[in-house]
Formats: C-alpha cells, sequence, structure tokens
C-alpha cells in the first residue's frame, strides 16, 4: 500500500526516515486547497468528490451539466439544508469557461440556512427567508497557542452560511446575514442589509465539515488506518497490486 499525503507525515519512531511507501508533500492534496482558489482545480475536485452544476440563463441548475428541464433545481433546493453539511458544490459558469464578466448568471437564495464549501461562479442574491440557525463552537485557543483546554463553547445565533461561499461574481444582500466561515466576493458587495462574517478558527486550519480531508485515489477500493501517521493537511490512499 503506498500513502500520499498533502504535507508532511510523522511516526512516533522516527528512525531513519519514512518508510519508502510514503510520499509526502503531493499536489494536488485533498481538503482546502489554499489561497487563491483556483477555478479549474475545484472545478475537477467537485467533480471527483463533490457536486457539480452547470446553470442556466434563468438561474436554475443542472446537476452533472445535464441540461435536461425535467431535471432542473433551484438554488435552494442545491444549497438550502437542515443542517446537514453539504460539501462541497461548484456551480460553474454559463460556458463552462473561466468565469469573466459575460459569462456569469444571477443565482437567488432565499434559503434560511446552508451549510458546506460553496464555489460559485455567478452573480449571488442572498435574500435568507426565515431565521438561520444557532451554531454550536468553540472560540479560537487563547494567546495564540493551539492548546485546545482554552476553547471555550459558545453558540453563535442566526447563522445563514455555515462554510465557506466563494462567489467569483458579486454578492448583494437586503436583508441581515451572518456567516460562520469565509466569504469571497471577486467582483463586490452590493445591497443595504448587514452582512456579518464570523472567524471559524477551525476553519482556517483546512478543517470543514462535509469535506472529507481522505480519498481513496482511483483505481484503489480500501480505505486503511492511519494510527501510526500524522498528516499535516491531508492523504491520499491506494493500495497497489503489485
Amino acid at each position: 500500500m503506498d500513502v500520499y499525503v498533502g504535507g508532511t507525515a510523522q511516526f512516533e519512531d522516527a528512525g531513519s526516515g519514512l518508510p519508502s511507501n510514503v510520499h509526502t508533500n503531493q499536489d494536488p492534496a485533498p481538503g482546502l486547497p489554499s489561497d487563491p482558489w483556483q477555478y479549474q482545480k475545484f472545478k475537477e475536485l467537485a467533480k471527483k468528490t463533490g457536486s457539480y452544476y452547470v446553470p442556466d440563463g434563468a438561474g436554475r441548475l443542472y446537476r452533472n451539466g445535464v441540461m435536461d428541464p425535467a431535471v432542473a433545481q433551484t438554488p435552494d433546493a442545491v444549497f438550502g439544508n437542515e443542517g446537514f453539511p453539504q460539501g462541497l458544490i461548484f456551480v460553474d459558469t454559463l460556458d463552462q469557461a473561466l468565469p469573466s464578466a459575460n459569462n456569469l448568471p444571477t443565482l437567488v437564495m432565499t434559503s434560511p440556512y446552508m451549510e458546506g464549501v460553496f464555489f460559485i461562479n455567478a452573480n449571488v442574491v442572498l435574500n435568507p427567508e426565515g431565521q438561520g440557525k444557532a451554531i454550536p463552537a468553540l472560540s479560537p485557543p487563547s494567546d495564540g497557542t493551539t492548546n485546545a483546554v482554552s476553547r471555550i463553547p459558545v453558540t453563535i445565533s442566526d447563522v445563514t452560511v455555515q462554510g465557506v461561499l466563494h462567489v467569483t461574481g458579486s454578492v448583494s444582500t437586503d436583508r441581515n446575514v451572518r456567516i460562520f466561515g469565509s466569504l469571497s466576493a471577486e467582483r463586490g458587495l452590493t445591497g443595504r442589509g448587514l452582512l456579518e462574517v464570523w472567524y471559524n478558527y477551525d476553519l482556517g486550519r483546512g478543517l470543514v465539515q462535509g469535506l472529507p480531508v481522505v480519498f481513496p485515489l482511483s483505481g484503489s477500493w480500501r480505505e486503511w488506518g492511519l494510527s501510526p501517521i500524522v498528516p499535516s493537511l491531508g492523504s491520499q490512499l491506494q493500495r497497489t497490486e503489485r
């Protein structure tokens, strides 16, 4: 079995180095890639391990690019949920090419709560209808340490989005929207609503609910435990037939 690690790997017994079947600092690595977030990398990642959609000009979404009106979905049907992580959702441009000012649809989202990692190539209108969700969380460690004991349990009320909302268009809202995680709007923010972004310490470490950090590579058929190994970002596993 070969083990592919996105960062470094440490063993309890360092010995004379890593075993020959442990390959460190691999690219691409699973988990959250570091900035800048690249269109093509996330598109491929969503097709492999997440959910991929192609929009039409009316703001409807089609899973895996199957442009059949019978299976069209609204943004609320795709993104809205009752507290279950959606994982990675990627919405492509109208022509499935790099985002520009001329190929971005407009998606209107009225769901009161969304959770996941969303890479959206569109102009997004956030107008949640209803109350958001109360989220249990932990404060960052005190004094810049990584001591988990110093993290204080808190509850963040009325959260509309938990996770990452990365938009290559603009984000507009005329209502109060609270995000626990991260927001990126490449073409700016508009609207009269109050938009709050609350810091998620675990997100900054690359840990996201619903987004796995271990994937089996293509051609593998079983995941193996990594008890003696501590990957820094993410690991890929492969059973190699000899």
